[in-house]
């Protein structure tokens, strides 16, 4: 069961410094959300390349120099790396059921929304999708969930991340003319679903696996 007593670190010059470059951080990637979608064309290879090298390659670094920043000598399990076993398992199973059943009912209530004529079954799809779920998770249940959770105790922490995570789908829905309140509650949603999920297992597995596989669902069933 989920803690929700509140447990939290003095905040310090370090402590701000960390929001600055949080902030930094966002205003780079809503720059980099208008390049992908202004400086090249959705059918140009160079806009693949542009977002595999800024992401692919930018956020495991950022992400591991402010683990080892913070968390220097603990950072592998404070991120949830070192927890894999029966009971990951079990929450990995189970909330790929959730998922699973929620996308099996929302097809069937809203299949106008879908369409399965031409799924991406590409390996570079794949890639994609296995990369997208492992670092976002990396990034907001591995570093900012606990960052926020030693600050601001674990209720706010994990709203806190789930809201971070909503936010950051805006740096490329505005640019891409698909953003939207509806959306963006859904998403906060799933953020809360993956910090919850983190939190209990203690690990960033079931996240990290449960991310992929709905990224990867959806993009076979193509949202319209």
């Amino acid at each position: 069961m989920i803690n929700f007593r509140t447990e939290t670190l003095p905040k310090s010059r370090k402590f701000y410094q960390t929001i600055a470059i949080l902030i930094a951080f966002y205003l780079f990637w809503t720059i980099r959300g208008w390049a992908y979608y202004n400086l090249f064309s959705i059918t140009d290879a160079s806009q693949f390349w542009f977002g595999s090298i800024t992401k692919f390659l930018g956020w495991p670094f950022f992400c591991l120099l402010m683990l080892r920043w913070w968390y220097p000598e603990t950072w592998s399990s404070k991120s949830g790396l070192e927890v894999f076993n029966k009971t990951t398992i079990f929450w990995t199973v189970l909330s790929i059921a959730i998922l699973g059943s929620y996308a099996l009912i929302d097809y069937n209530l809203n299949p106008q929304i879908y369409f399965i004529n031409s799924p991406d079954l590409s390996f570079r799809f794949l890639l994609e999708n296995i990369a997208i779920g492992v670092l976002e998770e990396f990034l907001f249940r591995g570093f900012i969930q606990p960052f926020m959770v030693d600050h601001f105790g674990k209720t706010i922490g994990i709203l806190i991340q789930a809201a971070l995570f909503m936010m950051i789908h805006w740096c490329w829905w505005v640019f891409a003319g698909v953003f939207s309140w509806d959306g963006s509650l859904f998403i906060f949603g799933l953020g809360l679903f993956w910090g919850i999920l983190s939190e209990i297992s203690k690990s960033i597995y079931p996240s990290a696996i449960t991310h992929f596989g709905w990224n990867y669902t959806l993009g076979l069933l193509g949202i319209k």
